[in-house]
């Protein structure tokens, strides 16, 4: 069976929309391509080896206005954080910002991350964590400290998943 899209209001109602998809009779393959990473079938089955998963693209996130994306967005946790941004497609969008309080700026300080426009629109959404990228060497901590702060506060309780392709 090959399934397009499964979404649910709540959790129960995925729990029953996936009893009713693995009880069909005669099926024995389900696939799912544009499934989220962290899908939580593999934890309601008792043997999650019957899952194979592989990770592909999905959802991509340019900013093109820092300061009003950065503004509009919440945070897990408080921070005063610079941050300077590297976009050599829209260089008008790259340069140094503040945020504080949940607001963006531009400022001329100091920045306490280096990254690039690839990188802050991973982030933006939550679902990336910043430690892996900057274990991947493509997020530069400048202010011991800066990097656990912005982990922290760009973390985000819902997953980002987009099941369209556009």
């Amino acid at each position: 069976m090959a399934l397009r899209e499964l979404v649910a209001e709540t959790p129960e109602a995925r729990a029953g929309l996936w009893r009713f998809l693995l009880g069909l009779d005669l099926v024995r393959t389900l696939q799912w391509r544009l499934a989220p990473d962290h899908d939580p079938l593999t934890h309601m089955l008792t043997g999650n080896d019957a899952v194979n998963r592989r990770a592909g693209d999905g959802l991509f996130v340019r900013l093109l206005d820092v300061e009003a994306a950065l503004s509009a967005r919440t945070y897990a946790a408080p921070l005063d954080l610079v941050i300077e941004v590297d976009d050599p497609f829209a260089p008008e969008s790259g340069g140094r910002y503040r945020l504080r309080d949940g607001a963006c700026e531009r400022t001329g300080d100091e920045p306490d991350l280096e990254l690039g426009a690839e990188e802050l629109g991973a982030i933006y959404l939550g679902g990336t964590p910043v430690t892996a990228l900057a274990a991947a060497g493509r997020i530069r901590e400048l202010r011991p400290g800066a990097l656990l702060e912005a982990a922290t506060a760009f973390r985000s309780a819902v997953e980002p998943w987009c099941p369209e392709i556009y």
